[in-house]
């Protein structure tokens, strides 16, 4: 007895569903890539907003320390005095290296916190003898820290 070929899908219309298929599953394979790479790499630029070289700018640090109310005259003249603009701080993810008069010095840090404008890091070295924390603020292509014990801020802005 001969099968009955007449109730079987034609070939073409069976190879026409498995390709549309594969493309099916292609296109959300790709869909999935993108949204995972995409993903991957937002939450690497958020931890890592600081990567790359930043310059103490003496002009907008010392526009800072005009705002301060607690400073001495002798703090002021001798922090105006080409204090600012010499350190050079380079970020990686998970690191930042000092600048200063031709000497270096590599610190680990983490992000605690990211608000906003706003970056709270840790200090993984503990220079502190207590954990470091410090509130970086960024400002477009700069950012701003307190200086520890004084009233105003110093000023970074990116070396491009």
């Amino acid at each position: 007895m001969k099968p009955n070929i007449m109730h079987r899908q034609p070939l073409s219309s069976s190879v026409g569903q498995t390709f549309n298929q594969m493309k099916l599953f292609k296109y959300n394979f790709l869909i999935f890539i993108i949204l995972f790479i995409s993903l991957d790499f937002s939450a690497l630029a958020e931890e890592c907003a600081l990567k790359g070289k930043w310059q103490s700018n003496e002009t907008a640090t010392l526009r800072e320390m005009a705002k301060a109310s607690n400073l001495t005259a002798k703090q002021k003249a001798f922090f105006s005095n080409n204090f600012f603009g010499k350190l050079i701080i380079e970020y990686t993810c998970n690191e930042f290296t000092t600048y200063y008069e031709g000497e270096s010095d590599t610190t680990g840090y983490k992000v605690v916190k990211r608000d906003g404008n706003f970056i709270t890091l840790k200090d993984l070295d503990d220079v502190c003898g207590a954990p470091c924390l410090k509130i970086i603020e960024l400002d477009g292509d700069c950012y701003l820290i307190p200086l520890p014990g004084l009233d105003f801020k110093e000023v970074f802005c990116k070396i491009k």
